[in-house]
């Protein structure tokens, strides 16, 4: 039977930062597909919401009165109480449904007899700031097994998938949203006063906000700081004369701080986390035509996105007085359509 449906299974919500799993769910419903985007579980409560967000995507939002994805007994209890109300509410014909998984705590799911199964592995989960790894690691084993097609964004992502399921194992790194329009820049920034820097995303345990605070030490920076952040380190940072916290930005919004600023910043901490991360804002920065600085971390060295990291005052100051910037050429940044037709051609779906 050919596949009708589209049960997409998120780390994030669809109306957060638009990022890899909210532009796959929309190409997906272009393309035809009924697209039915399970939020992340919400707790203490009991309720089931649909939302017929755009044509062929329906946002789905379970509360449950628990979730525990850092314990694995309690977490099979929340996916299997999911797996009923969504068998109840939406009544979707497995024969004509594939699985898109990018969530590994809502692993049961995988176990479900879909025509399709793909795990879409973009993060080390397990690794992030309070995780259970043990927990992580056992809902990823039995993803694993039952999935038809795994994607991952990064080669240490590859390292630790058994070797048996390598097979069906395929790299999709992320991409840069089409509502990005290439451009490019090519100026003298020193000549211009100030230099305009944006970092954007969650300023949170895996960013240096130490690193940000260096940068904007000297005087000649303005730094702009867009999406969310915490902790005592990150407020006095964003209460800096030359620092503007614009908070969360539509799309469009952010597009546009983009366009005003000469600098895209990667700032992350060194970690396994980060070792394995394929960081979006990089595209974006270069489909702009921007610079693109982060701190000399083994993670991002061997990102060709950026173009220079600065360590200390003296290498920004170095980066400063030097006669001319680089110019940025126009660049061929990949698009999320490109990745998505490739994985839909190994599960077979494209058409």
């Amino acid at each position: 039977m050919k596949i009708k449906n589209i049960l997409f299974i998120s780390p994030a919500d669809f109306e957060g930062l638009f990022q890899r799993h909210q532009a796959f769910a929309e190409l997906l419903a272009q393309k035809g597909y009924r697209v039915y985007f399970l939020n992340p579980l919400q707790n203490n409560g009991f309720a089931f919401k649909r939302n017929f967000f755009k044509n062929n995507l329906v946002q789905l939002t379970i509360k449950l009165p628990f979730r525990a994805a850092n314990a694995y007994l309690w977490q099979k209890m929340a996916t299997k109480l999911s797996i009923l109300i969504v068998k109840n509410k939406l009544k979707l014909n497995n024969a004509s449904t594939c699985l898109w998984l990018a969530d590994p705590s809502m692993f049961s799911f995988s176990k479900l007899p879909f025509k399709r199964k793909l795990y879409d592995r973009c993060d080390l989960h397990g690794h992030f700031p309070g995780q259970n790894r043990s927990a992580w690691e056992a809902y990823e084993k039995e993803i694993f097994a039952n999935a038809d097609l795994i994607t991952y964004t990064h080669d240490v992502l590859l390292k630790d998938i058994p070797d048996n399921f390598r097979k069906k194992a395929i790299k999709s790194a992320n991409a840069c949203s089409e509502k990005i329009k290439c451009k490019q820049k090519n100026k003298n920034l020193f000549a211009a006063g100030k230099i305009n820097l944006v970092s954007s995303g969650a300023h949170f345990e895996w960013v240096d906000i130490k690193w940000l605070d260096m940068l904007t030490d000297c005087p000649l920076i303005q730094l702009n700081i867009a999406g969310e952040g915490r902790g005592k380190e990150f407020n006095k940072l964003t209460n800096k004369k030359n620092v503007k916290f614009h908070g969360k930005l539509s799309h469009n919004n952010l597009y546009r701080l983009y366009e005003s600023c000469d600098v895209g910043l990667v700032p992350f901490k060194s970690s396994a986390l980060i070792d394995a991360v394929d960081p979006i804002k990089a595209y974006e920065y270069a489909a702009v035509g921007l610079e693109i600085w982060g701190p000399p971390v083994k993670g991002l060295e061997s990102n060709s996105l950026i173009n220079s990291f600065i360590a200390t005052p003296q290498d920004l100051s170095k980066q400063i007085k030097a006669e001319s910037w680089k110019e940025i050429n126009k660049r061929e940044i990949p698009r999320w359509p490109q990745r998505l037709n490739r994985i839909l051609d190994r599960l077979e779906l494209k058409g």
